[in-house]
């Protein structure tokens, strides 16, 4: 019986995270740009085929200069099958060594979980970079 609970307990609390989730997502979903962490970066791998993964720090001024560049990208030719996910690794770096992003600002672009390519240094227009993605997911180089 205090098995039962436990698991219970645990399939709840597994439920509540999956629904506030889901929320996050359909409350910024117009956007497809999601902070994420070392806690909860799988889950939004899953959601769609590309995930484009920014890597920042808060103490390099290109990796902020950029990551505001990133919050307003636009990657129209991926319709809606694609996520930014933006990882600042002074608090996430764990993720920086998964990714062999040791060189900041860089971004790592994944097709359905697998690396495809990859962008390290500092991009300042917009256009270039929505470019750069592109043609790096239309090639699938690395």
């Amino acid at each position: 019986m205090y098995f039962r609970t436990i698991f219970f307990s645990l399939f709840l609390c597994v439920a509540l995270f999956s629904q506030e989730s889901n929320k996050i997502i359909d409350k910024q979903n117009d956007k497809n740009i999601f902070d994420v962490t070392e806690e909860n970066y799988q889950f939004f791998l899953a959601k769609k085929e590309y995930s484009i993964i920014y890597f920042y720090s808060k103490n390099i001024v290109e990796s902020i200069k950029m990551k505001d560049i990133i919050d307003k990208i636009e990657l129209n030719e991926l319709k809606d099958n694609y996520l930014i996910l933006k990882i600042n690794t002074d608090t996430n770096s764990g993720l920086k060594k998964t990714f062999n992003s040791y060189f900041l600002p860089s971004i790592v672009v994944l097709k359905n979980k697998r690396v495809i390519y990859g962008i390290t240094g500092y991009i300042d227009e917009k256009t270039f970079l929505e470019g750069l993605i592109l043609s790096g997911i239309k090639t699938n180089e690395f």
